[in-house]
């Protein structure tokens, strides 16, 4: 009704990802970094490495695996359109940022053996950056379907204060 499209599973004749059509398999890793459980962090890392792993569902996989019941914890039934749609904007905008940031980053000439230059620390950071920026602003909350440009101005924001941390830290080690 929105003009949104969301793609549950593939099919020969699905429409390809826009800026009006998104995926179950694009949305679950962004989902990932939503999660605030004792076990975020192994969210965030399947969500860069194993994203098969996060559609666990019980009975599908063994009792012990973490992610038995993933697809449940991602997509639980009060997960709204509105909020699904806005959480999938913000990684997109998040993703394409960081890449963009990543590859604009000028290349050290004088940076000790052990120190990350930026570039590879946001390459490798881009699904926890995006978790904290989850945290943070809570944007995939808000309360029209699109972001509204004071909710991209604060991402914005938030994106550079959040990547200069995660730069800044591991440097100073």
């Amino acid at each position: 009704m929105a003009g949104i499209e969301y793609l549950v599973e593939r099919g020969e004749d699905d429409s390809a990802l826009s800026d009006k059509c998104f995926s179950t398999r694009e949305a679950a890793p962004i989902l990932a970094c939503t999660v605030i459980s004792a076990n975020w962090h192994e969210f965030v890392v399947a969500a860069k490495g194993d994203k098969k792993r996060l559609f666990g569902r019980e009975g599908f996989v063994v009792s012990t695996d973490p992610f038995r019941k993933a697809y449940e914890q991602l997509f639980p039934d009060l997960l709204t359109g509105r909020q699904l749609w806005r959480t999938v904007q913000v990684g997109r905008i998040v993703q394409s940022w960081i890449r963009d940031r990543a590859a604009s980053e000028p290349d050290p000439k004088i940076l000790p053996e052990d120190v990350l230059p930026a570039r590879e620390i946001l390459r490798h950071a881009a699904w926890l950056l995006l978790h904290i920026l989850f945290r943070r602003p809570q944007l995939q909350n808000g309360p029209t379907l699109e972001l509204t440009e004071d909710e991209l101005n604060k991402l914005s924001m938030e994106m550079d204060i959040v990547a200069q941390k995660l730069v800044e830290v591991p440097q100073a080690i």
